[in-house]
Formats: C-alpha cells, sequence, structure tokens
C-alpha cells in the first residue's frame, strides 16, 4: 500500500473523502514530507482551523 500511495484507512473506512479529488491529493503528499514539514503542514492546518473556528462564533 505504501509504494502505490494507498491509505490503510481506505480499507478500514470505505466511504470517508474517497470522492473529494483534494483530500487525496494531500494524503498522497503527506507521504513525501519528512517531519519538518510534517509539523509545518499541522501547525498550519490547526491555525486555519483556529482561525476558521474564531470566525464562525464572531458572527453570533
Amino acid at each position: 500500500m505504501r509504494a502505490l500511495h494507498i491509505s490503510s484507512d481506505d480499507y478500514i473506512w470505505p466511504d470517508q473523502n474517497r470522492d473529494n479529488p483534494l483530500y487525496v491529493s494531500l494524503l498522497n503528499l503527506l507521504s513525501l514530507c519528512d517531519e519538518y514539514k510534517l509539523y509545518v503542514l499541522l501547525a498550519t492546518a490547526d491555525a486555519l482551523l483556529t482561525d476558521f473556528s474564531d470566525k464562525d462564533n464572531n458572527k453570533a
């Protein structure tokens, strides 16, 4: 599976995000990242989610 860039998650949760090409592309790229790049991506994703969460809370 690793050589083909296929996640085992597809077998455990077969219906999650399979139709979303952006999600699949991100998963495939993760396997090409070293530890530093993974930390950068994680921090970026956390910041994006926190930012969106804060904006959603301020709409009320």
